[in-house]
């Protein structure tokens, strides 16, 4: 927090920035720091004690550890009664896809009534009410629908060359969008535990939250848990008949070393 402890240390260390160097607007600067402070105040990100002292907490607490935006913060817990009545992949990544820290793929013009159909398709499975036309948050939306559509294919072991073609990215676009969502995955259970959370809820996205590091289907959880043992490897087991690690302890070596993949 830089031993900022109170309103007017905050404005002190924002004049030493170049946003401020920049404008040189002291009343400015104020009432948008005011406009922060009153929005994490009523957020539950911090308080203020009987000598107006920031205080932080735990929900503002854990949002900082995690180096999320809290606006990301927010839309997790806004959506958190939602998710627990119907948790779900595309529900979910849709919801990261929305946040702030997320990067998501710009849809094209001529795609955009395809994906728009592809939401409606899951309207039920959506945390949010799908914006019109003319709305100004519909391309947002629909960007966000394609993200949420390509983790989608990501999980259900869709390779990669044809993720590619489809989408029409480089392999680097896909690390990084899936390096963000795992992450952002990640923070969305640190933070629905602070929220007394209901035990098959939390697990349901710990073993979301593993098929969307290693890339599976659900069938493959087991085996991907296990370590060195990829997407790739997994399913090449599993299609072999070694479905459990149990099947792998029970294995002979050469017949492990005679499953391609």
């Amino acid at each position: 927090n830089f031993s900022i402890g109170n309103f007017r240390e905050l404005i002190e260390f924002l004049e030493r920035t170049f946003y401020f160097h920049q404008r040189s607007d002291t009343s400015q600067l104020e009432w948008t720091a005011k406009e922060i402070v009153y929005f994490l105040i009523e957020n539950e990100f911090i308080d203020l004690d009987l000598n107006d002292h920031f205080m932080p907490l735990l929900f503002g607490r854990r949002t900082s550890q995690l180096y999320i935006d809290p606006l990301t913060a927010k839309k997790f817990r806004d959506a958190f009664p939602k998710l627990e009545k119907n948790p779900n992949p595309f529900g979910i990544f849709q919801l990261i896809a929305s946040t702030p820290d997320m990067s998501t793929l710009n849809a094209r013009r001529k795609e955009m009534e395809d994906y728009l159909d592809l939401a409606y398709e899951m309207e039920e499975k959506l945390y949010v009410n799908i914006p019109y036309w003319e709305d100004y948050t519909f391309q947002s939306f629909i960007n966000e629908v394609k993200t949420a559509k390509i983790l989608l294919d990501w999980i259900n072991e869709v390779p990669e060359t044809r993720i590619y073609d489809a989408y029409n990215i480089d392999p680097g676009d896909l690390y990084r969008i899936l390096e963000l969502a795992d992450w952002l995955m990640y923070s969305l259970i640190e933070l629905y535990k602070l929220f007394e959370p209901k035990e098959e809820v939390l697990a349901y996205l710990r073993n979301l939250h593993l098929r969307l590091r290693h890339g599976v289907r659900e069938e493959l959880l087991e085996l991907v848990r296990l370590p060195n043992i990829g997407r790739k490897r997994a399913r090449a087991l599993y299609n072999a008949g070694f479905r459990t690690q149990e099947d792998i302890i029970r294995a002979k070596v050469s017949e492990l070393l005679a499953v391609e993949g």
